[in-house]
């Protein structure tokens, strides 16, 4: 389905996708905190488990309650989902910006290779969903320096 023909006028939009340690907000400074954000992973060996991975994703160009999909698959979606979370949101009609948090925790990652954290918005009876953008994620081993 090409971007703007599904349930919302135009495709929705995303302003951001920050895979990272940690995201919180403060109230005292109403700001969020992204702390350690993932271009890429390097890790000592594989599988490897992550006490917690969370993304902050902003989003616009919905309308009304939506859900809201972050998966990371590997690159050929030959394995199940390292995760799939969703997220029920409000949009105040289409000019409305959502900041959303997902929070992963025990996120095992099973083999080295590319990975892809993508983004999908459905209405919520799980009809008409609409592919956003998704990220690569490469996530390797670290070389060892020879001696």
């Amino acid at each position: 389905m090409q971007p703007g023909y599904g349930p919302f006028p135009q495709a929705p939009l995303c302003l951001a996708l920050v895979l990272a340690r940690s995201v919180s907000y403060s109230v005292e400074l109403g700001a969020w905190s992204i702390v350690s954000p993932y271009l890429s992973l390097t890790v000592e060996a594989f599988p490897v488990e992550f006490v917690a991975l969370e993304a902050y994703v902003v989003l616009t160009a919905c309308d009304g309650q939506v859900l809201v999909e972050l998966r990371l698959v590997d690159v050929d979606e030959a394995r199940p989902p390292v995760f799939r979370q969703l997220i029920s949101a409000t949009f105040n009609g289409p000019l409305d910006v959502q900041e959303i948090v997902f929070h992963h925790h025990k996120v095992r990652i099973p083999v080295e290779g590319d990975y892809r954290l993508m983004l999908t918005v459905y209405r919520p009876n799980f009809t008409h969903p609409e592919f956003v953008i998704e990220r690569r994620i490469p996530i390797q081993q670290f070389e060892e320096d020879e001696p």
